[in-house]
Formats: C-alpha cells, structure tokens, sequence
C-alpha cells in the first residue's frame, strides 16, 4: 500500500493472462479480452473498472482502457502500466487500484493520485478530476461480462457428462458389466448350492420323523 496525502491507498495487482504468465480469472468456457484485478488484502478480483460516470477495462494485448458501459470504446491514448499508472496523451492521469465503496466492498476504480475518482469526458476521453470519492457509490460492479458488447466471450459452456469406462468380468462366457457380473457371481452358488442344501434338510428331516416313530 502507499500512502497519498493522508490517504491510504491499496496497491493494485493487475493478473494477465498471456503477458506475464499469470492466472487470469475467468469463468469457466470464458476467454475474455481484458484483464483482472486482484486485491492483495482481501483477495477479491474484479475485472470492471469504475470511473465517476464510466465503467471500463484494460485490454490485455494492448493495456488500453475500453469504456464498456454503452457502447464499447477503445480509448488508444489512456493506457496503464504494471503498476497500476494510467497515462493519457502521455501524460500522467492518476492510477487504477483497489478502494473501498460506499457498501464496504473492494472494488476497482480510476482515481486521481488525491483518491478522487476520474470523469471521463464524453468526446475526447479526457480524464478529469470528478472529486467523487469511492464510497460515495453504491451498487458497484466488479464482473465486466455482461457489459461487453461482444457477449460470445462471455458465454459458458457446460462440458459433456463424463461417462466412465465400462469394467467387466466373465461369467459363463460371456463378458459382462462389474455391477451385473458381481450379482451373477453372487447367484451361483445359490444356484448350485441352493437346491441341493434344500434337499439335505429334507432328507434330514425325514430321518427325524422315523426316529421319533414309537
């Protein structure tokens, strides 16, 4: 974390996917354009960037900001670095990290190095101090899936049941399945056995009943 004029503010951890090899959080069947954000004190990782009038991502092939709330738009002249800086024009315009919003969540925004957040102007993609804070908002996003316009990204697949491999034994000659097999093997010496033991009991009980005879 580092400390702005009084203000502390959590040091973001940006996970790319190909460009340094890290994990990218995705849901599963998803291969999305942009990266996430992973928050080092509370491990929550969200993918939407939050401006005061702007929802955003960063692109991972290109680290430019894409406005995604309405239609998308790729700002070519914003672009963050590894640790977090955003430069417009190249020029510096604040930095993307982790804040605490206004429901107690760990959220992303774009913020000015004094902790306001960033307004985004509606032509030139200029970023302007909006002096929001981010606890002065409610109802914040973290997953950017549904706002992309291009939803194939986002869509998930459920992957076919895995039917595992059929075992069989061999029983009478012929194979058959473990499951089945296994009651067969069970039945056989009732078959063999079964009527023979019966006819020994009344046998026996038949020596019984002469015994007894006066």
């Amino acid at each position: 974390m580092m400390r702005i004029q009084g203000r502390v503010v959590k040091v973001v951890v940006f996970v790319w996917t190909i460009a340094f090899g890290a994990s990218h959080f995705e849901a599963v069947g998803q291969t999305v354009p942009w990266g996430s954000f992973q928050d080092p004190v509370t491990g929550t990782i969200c993918d939407t960037v939050i401006a005061a009038n702007a929802q955003l991502v960063v692109l991972k092939d290109t680290s430019e900001l894409t406005i995604v709330s309405g239609s998308d738009v790729t700002l070519s002249d914003a672009t963050m670095d590894e640790q977090g800086n955003v430069t417009f024009e190249g020029n510096p315009a604040g930095s993307i990290s982790f804040a605490t919003d206004g429901d107690g969540n760990a959220r992303v925004f774009w913020m000015t190095l004094t902790g306001s957040l960033v307004n985004v102007d509606g032509f030139t993609g200029q970023p302007t101090d909006s002096h929001k804070m981010p606890d002065s908002l409610h109802g914040v996003r973290c997953d950017a899936c549904p706002l992309w316009d291009d939803q194939s990204v986002c869509s998930t697949t459920n992957p076919p049941p895995i039917t595992p491999p059929q075992t069989t034994v061999h029983v009478c000659g012929q194979d058959v399945p473990v499951s089945i097999g296994m009651i067969a093997l069970l039945l056989v010496p009732l078959r063999f056995f079964g009527p023979g033991r019966r006819n020994a009991l009344r046998h026996r009980k038949a020596n019984e009943s002469l015994v007894d005879l006066p």
